[in-house]
């Protein structure tokens, strides 16, 4: 009978167990009435001779085997004596039963009752009179039953029974043992089963429909099904029960079954057949409990067994037979968390995972959290996922394990993070038909061929869409990770290290869309990562390094991408493809491997592979292979340094065709790029293959036992080859049809294409080991030595040039000559009369077949010395009376420099005949000649400079300035001259006010000079400038450390009417012809100047002005209240503006005001923007009529007394009064005060001051 029929059976047999004891019920209660009947009378006859009263002092009723009796009370003779006390007992009391052996079926139904033995279950025993009728059945509430021995119920009977509407009754500390169901509740809630021993039962404790009970302290032990059955009951409390061989085998220890909301913790579920199972039930919480030695699974959470909490139970050697540890069947949404499950299985490799989540069926499990679990040496793997999805895995120990550490079988969209996975499977060897190893011990004497099964930490096997991360996978006997027929997993960030074969594994999947990237896969036995049969992966940001085998190894592999791996320090090589097409290896660190043939080696039929922008260097043998019939493969922009043993940088062997190897660095090897054995057609471009102990690039067949086989129709493009030490290029014997095209050679700079047939090598000439020149001919710095292989070679050799390299030899006349060693000169190579010049593509060629050192030569044509002027070279302003240095240099000629070549003149006429005047003759040809320049009578803008160069044949050549330059005319002038490295003020004329700061790196003659007027007239000046210009002038602007610092000293005179705030520099552009302010500039107003750091940028015309905006006149008329609070006062001038009008009560100007009223207070005003000797009129309307012979006062200056005063105001001598009867000026209440202006104040305003009544 399987599982499933038996937990039907189970069900079925309650369901009629239970209708069983309901009509058995019944039966009782007629067979208890008739028992009764007799027992009474036999009681009336026994008692017929007893006197006295009996004591009862362990309850309020005592029975004995023969009846019962109240305390002080007559003794009632009773067949049946704890039914009969419990019939003549009233609620609340206690039945006390005296050591014996009573045979009795109860019927408790009395409220509150207590039935308990007098000293405990050892002497005191109840057994069933009828077997299949409940030895107690309880129908009322609050009953206890305590310290029985309760047995003999059979036929679905049970100890104790209490069904129906009854609650809060407690059974407790009794010993139940061989009974159908030891303790047994139905439809019946808030009980406590506390401390029972139940044995031998074919069910200890069996719950149906009831919740929140207690269960507790119970030992349910060797019963024949289950040690706690719980059917359809939620909300219970089990805890701290021992649970021990219960041999039912799907139920077990203690069963759930349709129950919910129940608590399990703390119990001791051990040697059953399952140690705790819940079919299905869901949201309970079993925790804490020991479940250990169970023949079969040790918890198992079954058929939809959803929402539950398995934590921190410890779960050990369970499976004796079959199962696992912790087995999660068909179910969803439970939290596996922080339990052990641990050494699960009887022996080695018959299964027994410590946790395994499964599927089966038609039924959907998934979300299951496993999570912080130590699942260790068991005999099968640590935690096992079957047909499950969303689970998540982590924060576990599943190590030490027979299998693999954790495994997923057909499982998708899981998360395994973080877990420990160390030390899985085992590593065995047969040592004389015995078995040495960690399991040695279990095997001892066995000398089977079976092997242990490898395993391996992780290991995914037909599952996708997982994420495996976070793992630490150590020393496991197979891989550390090992994917197999699984697609679209992420498997990152692992650590998997010191396994026995290999740290990663993918295989077998085909199009499988798998990422492994940034794990750490080292130090293993076999290869780092491997992919094999696997498509469409990424393979990135991984450390493979110090395996035995390869870092990253692919077979039969299509469309991968490999990026930014590093694979360093592998016993064989970094990276391996084999039989691999379609994939791309980038930006991969691969170095100090050691094994034979390559670090990175492509081989066996790899096809259309893209190797770029790969470190490979410093590697026991080749940097880069590629062999074996692989043909159209990319390789680029690798760096290929640096590898031993045959050293070659990139190698490409054995029918590798249609390749094309592209800007490639193939350095410091003993070959850069290597072509061996039939590899035709390839195209090598852009490549460098420098600084290489044998050659550079290399076309050979290198096995001599094997036929040679040529290498032809290949194409060497655009390649540099320097410094190698043997051959730049070099071809064996039988390699047909290659071209090279500008190889460059770099020692003299010399880039060569050819032909050739048969065996040659091509390698540069170094720098100063040239032969010299012959007479009447020139090199042109290209030099090539071209060796023959066989005798039958022959090159036909071009060497290209720039025109720059030409120097003076004429173009036309270059061929390609050979130098002759025997007679030491050179001769004109001729091969087969073949040797020109092709000045149109700039190259010169010959057809070669004599092979030694080659150049091209030609004619030198006599060439005159070239001098040229840099500076000035147009558009330069120099002031007249300044220092300036003009500048050359010299191109050397056909022959030497003169002593003394050089002569320098200037025009002032565009450089008329006639209009050269000389500065100087005979000078050294040191490129810099100092020259105080000459003060015009008038401004020339037409001015050259002609410097003149002759050599010792007399040749000459000149040059003059390329436009010309301004010399100005000076008004005055200052010149300073600052050494190198000196910060110096430079005084300008003492007219302009102006003072220079300059710091120089190389001695500066420094000149400031004025005009008076504007030196450029044509060209318009911004408004605001004033008629002010200095010209700051530099012998060499080279030799200065800018800015320069300038200052310009204005009077108040000079800027009157003009805003100060807003003065500043503006310097002439004789670029554009047109004024610009400078960049950084400002104004002091306190101390009356202008100041600027010009700039370098601003040096374009040296001419400096400065200027500031007009200043805004204030209003002529204006308002004030008076401060008397009289009304308002109302202020015209005819001239200028008013400024800072106010009115006071009492002015603090008190010394000699008279003592008179001033009705209307005072009033303070300026007028700004008055001219000297200007006259005002000031229009004064007060708020109200003045009285007769009101006088008005005024405070300030007068000409009889400077000194401010108070005093009566004059108009036309007259004091000013109001005259009783008269209007004055139009109104009495309006005044006109006329004032002249003497003199001006600071800040050029005009002002006048007036306190007025």
């Amino acid at each position: 009978m399987n599982t499933k029929e038996k937990a039907k059976s189970k069900t079925e047999n309650k369901t009629k167990s239970k209708s069983t004891t309901q009509n058995r019920a019944g039966t009782r209660v007629l067979t208890a009435a008739g028992l009764a009947g007799l027992f009474f009378t036999l009681a009336l006859f026994a008692t017929a001779g007893v006197a006295s009263a009996l004591p009862c002092t362990c309850g309020d009723i005592c029975v004995n085997e023969t009846g019962w009796w109240r305390h002080s009370s007559v003794f009632n003779g009773s067949g049946t004596p704890i039914q009969a006390a419990e019939d003549n007992a009233a609620e609340g009391e206690t039945v006390c039963v005296k050591d014996g052996s009573y045979n009795e079926n109860v019927v408790v139904n009395k409220q509150r009752l207590t039935i308990r033995s007098e000293n405990g279950t050892a002497n005191c025993i109840v057994n069933a009179a009828v077997e299949t009728s409940h030895v107690f059945n309880v129908t009322a509430n609050f009953v206890n039953l305590t310290g029985l021995s309760i047995t003999g119920a059979t036929d679905d009977a049970a100890g104790i029974s209490h069904e129906g509407a009854g609650s809060h009754c407690n059974f407790s500390y009794n010993n139940i043992s061989t009974n159908f169901d030891g303790i047994f509740l139905a439809n019946t809630n808030n009980n406590t089963i506390l401390g029972n021993t139940l044995t031998g039962n074919y069910c200890g404790i069996c719950l149906e429909s009831s919740n929140n009970n207690t269960i507790t302290g119970n030992t349910a032990n060797n019963n024949g099904e289950s040690g706690i059955h719980l059917q359809n009951s939620n909300d219970n409390e089990i805890s701290g029960n021992d649970a021990i061989e219960n041999w039912g085998w799907d139920s077990g220890g203690i069963f759930l079954e349709d129950s919910h909301n129940n608590r399990i913790t703390g119990n001791n579920a051990s040697s059953n057949g399952p140690g705790i199972h819940l079919d299905p039930s869901t949201y309970n919480k079993i925790a804490d409990n020991i479940v250990t030695g169970n023949y079969y699974h040790g918890i198992w959470l079954q058929n939809s067994s959803d929402y539950n909490q398995v934590t921190g139970n410890t779960v050990l050697r369970n499976a004796i037979e079959c199962g696992y540890g912790i087995y999660v069947q068909s179910s969803s949404h439970n939290e596996i968390v922080e339990n052990t499950a641990s050494e699960t299985g009887m022996y080695p490799g018959s299964g027994g995972s410590g946790i395994c989540v499964e599927v089966e069926e038609v039924l959907l499990s998934s979300h299951n959290n496993i999570s912080n679990n130590n699942a260790t040496n068991n005999f099968g793997d640590g935690i096992t996922l079957i047909n499950e999805d969303n689970c998540t895995v982590a924060n576990n120990n599943a190590s030490s394990n027979w299998g693999s550490g954790i495994s997923l079988f057909g499982s998708f969209e899981n998360s395994v993070t973080d877990n420990i996975c160390n030390d899985n499977g085992d590593v065995v060897e047969r040592v004389g038909g015995l078995w040495a190893g960690s399991w040695a011990g279990s095997w001892a004497g066995v000398t089977s061929a079976i092997m242990p099964q490898p395993a391996s930490g992780v290991n995914l096997l037909g599952s996708d869409n997982n994420e495996v991360s976070g793992n630490e996978a150590k020393g496991n006997s197979e891989q550390g990770v090992q994917v197999s027929d699984s697609s679209n997993n992420k498997i990152t960030e692992n650590t998997a290290t010191e396994n026995w074969d290999g740290g990663i594994q993918v295989m077998g999947c085909g199009e499988s869309f798998n990422t492994i990237s940034d794990n750490t896969a080292t130090d293993n036995f076999g290869d780092g990562i491997a992919l094999i049969f696997e498509d469409n992966c990424t393979v990135a940001n991984n450390n493979a390094s110090n395996n035995t085998n390869c870092g990253i190894y692919l077979e039969s592999s299509v469309d991968n991408n490999l990026t930014n791996n590093t694979a360093n320090k592998n016993n064989a090589h970094g990276i391996e493809l084999f039989s691999s097409s379609n994939n791309t290896l980038s930006y991969n660190n691969i170095s100090q491997n050691t094994g034979l043939w390559a670090a990175l080696l492509v081989w066996d039929e790899c096809h259309y592979n893209d190797l770029n922008n790969n470190t490979v260097c410093s590697n026991a043998d080749n940097g880069i292979y590629l062999g074996m019939n692989c043909t159209h493969n990319t390789i680029k922009d690798n760096c290929v340094r640096e590898n031993t043993g045959e050293g070659v940088g990139i190698f490409l062997d054995h029918n590798a065709s249609h390749n094309a190897v592209t800007n490639n660095t193939a350095e410091a090897n003993k070959v850069g790029i290597l072509l061996n054995d039939a590899c035709d057609y390839n195209t090598l471009s852009e490549n460098r293959a420098c600084n290489n102990t044998d050659k550079g690039f290399a076309l050979i067949c290198m096995f001599p036992d094997w036929e040679e086989v040529g290498n032809s129709n290949n194409t060497l493009t655009d390649n540099t080859a320097a410094n190698n030490t043997n051959y730049s290029f070099y071809s064996g014997n039988r390699s047909q049809n290659n071209t090279v095209k500008n190889l460059a050679l770099r020692s003299y700079s010399t880039t060569v294409s050819f032909n050739y047939e048969n065996g040659v090598g091509v390698k540069g000439v170094e720098t100063g080991t040239a032969p010299p020149d012959p007479a009447g001919k020139a090199n042109i710095s290209k030099f090539v030595n071209a060796t023959n292989v066989t005798g039958d070679s022959w090159i036909f050799l071009n060497v290209s040039y720039e025109e720059g390299d030409l120097g003076g030899v004429d173009e036309a006349t270059l061929r390609i000559y050979k130098y002759n060693e025997t007679t030491a000169d050179w001769e004109l190579a001729d091969g087969s009369g073949v040797n020109g010049v092709n000045t149109a593509e700039n190259y010169v060629y010959a057809n070669i077949t004599e092979f030694c050192v080659f150049a091209p030569l030609g004619t030198v044509p006599e060439v005159p010395p070239a001098p040229t002027v840099t500076q000035p070279d147009g558009g330069e302003e120099i002031p007249g009376d300044s220092v300036y240095d003009i500048k050359w240099s010299v191109a050397k000629g056909t022959h030497n420099l003169a002593a003394n070549p050089i002569n320098i003149s200037y025009s002032t006429n565009n450089g008329n005949p006639g209009t050269w005047t000389e500065i100087a003759t005979n000078e050294p040809n040191d490129g810099k000649y100092s020259w105080t320049v000459p003060n015009p009578a008038a401004t020339s803008n037409k001015s050259l400079v002609k410097v003149e160069a002759r050599d010792v044949e007399g040749n000459t050549g000149e040059d003059t300035s390329d436009a010309v330059f301004t010399i100005t005319k000076t008004t005055s002038t200052e010149n300073e001259t600052i050494p190198a490295g000196e910060t110096e003020t430079v005084e300008g004329p003492s007219e302009s006010g102006t003072t220079v700061e300059i710091t120089t790196t190389g001695e500066v003659t420094a000149t400031v000079a004025y005009y008076e007027e504007n030196p450029h007239p044509e060209a318009e000046k911004p408004a605001e400038m004033l008629e002010k210009f200095v010209d700051v002038a530099v012998s060499d602007k080279e030799n200065v450390s800018w800015p320069i610092y300038v200052e310009m000293h204005y009077t108040d005179a000079e800027v009157a009417g003009k805003d100060e705030s807003t003065m500043g520099f503006y310097y002439y552009n004789n670029t554009d012809g047109a004024w610009h302010r400078c960049s950084n500039t400002g104004v002091n107003t306190a101390e009356n100047y202008v100041w600027a750091n010009l700039q370098e940028s601003e040096y374009t015309g040296t001419l400096l002005g400065f200027g500031g905006t007009t200043k805004p006149l204030p209003p002529t008329e204006a308002s004030v209240d008076t401060n008397t609070g009289t009304g308002t006062a109302k202020f015209k001038t005819s001239a200028g503006g008013f400024e800072d009008l106010v009115a006071v009560a009492e002015p603090t100007e008190k010394a000699g005001k008279p003592n008179l009223v001033f009705k209307h207070g005072f009033f303070k005003f300026n007028i700004a923007g008055l001219a000297v000797g200007e006259t005002v009129k000031v229009t004064i309307e007060l708020p109200g009529d003045l009285p007769a012979g009101s006088e008005y006062w005024k405070y300030g200056p007068t000409l009889s007394n400077p000194t401010d005063h108070w005093y009566k105001f004059m108009y036309d001598g007259k004091l000013l009064k109001v005259r009783e009867g008269t209007r004055l000026l139009e109104t009495e209440k309006s005044l006109t005060l006329v004032v002249r202006v003497r003199h001006q104040q600071r800040r050029h305003q005009c002002q006048c001051r007036s306190s007025v009544l």
